[in-house]
């Protein structure tokens, strides 16, 4: 991986080792997923790994920036030119990441701890074609649309990435760890493979 900046988020990785979580089929596969020609914008949007479902609002207040702000009731005001639906969509993007970098690194703190496992630093990006990344740094990199899946799925991802800190590679003893880590891995591998395929437009 090279380096990634702006709304991807920031950082350097060297050599990650890529996880069968990453992607689950090709990159086109996840890049087409988002290639719709008319992306609709949601008036609901579900966080299911943190169990939350939020109210979306758009109010066209003029102006050329528009910006997702928080406001009471797990409810998003969407605002500024909303006419352009696509500065819509990225201001949707950069709340979920914003949202996602709150919350998945001290789930992958707190995961670390309980299982015996390290890491040197989490950093949270919008990656086109993984689901996160381990580099021989200890830099673990997570998909901010790991909040979009189930919470068994997440702590799959998070508890894959954090066994490449035993081994930088996908060998019969690295599965052997996930396994003992995550017993039902094999069925959270297929569910991961059918999750890609079904992430809303928007998050694209």
């Amino acid at each position: 991986m090279t380096e990634e900046t702006g709304a991807r988020g920031a950082g350097t990785v060297s050599k990650p080792c890529r996880t069968e979580a990453d992607g689950y089929g090709s990159r086109a596969q996840w890049v087409n997923v988002g290639r719709a020609q008319a992306v609709p914008l949601p008036d609901y949007v579900r966080l299911a790994a943190l169990d939350q479902e939020w109210a979306v609002e758009y109010r066209d207040t003029g102006g050329e920036r528009v910006a997702a702000g928080v406001r009471p009731a797990r409810r998003l005001l969407v605002h500024g030119g909303t006419g352009d639906r696509e500065r819509c969509r990225q201001a949707l993007r950069r709340w979920l990441l914003r949202t996602a970098g709150q919350c998945l690194p001290s789930w992958l703190e707190a995961l670390a701890a309980s299982h015996g496992l390290c890491f040197e630093r989490a950093a949270v990006r919008l990656q086109r074609s993984r689901w996160g990344s381990y580099s021989r740094r200890g830099t673990i990199s997570l998909n901010a649309r790991l909040l979009l899946l189930p919470p068994e799925l997440v702590r799959h991802v998070l508890l894959h990435e954090l066994c490449h800190s035993v081994h930088m590679n996908h060998s019969a003893r690295f599965w052997s760890l996930v396994r003992s880590h995550d017993p039902a891995c094999d069925l959270h591998r297929r569910l991961l493979r059918v999750a890609a395929k079904q992430l809303p437009p928007w998050s694209w």
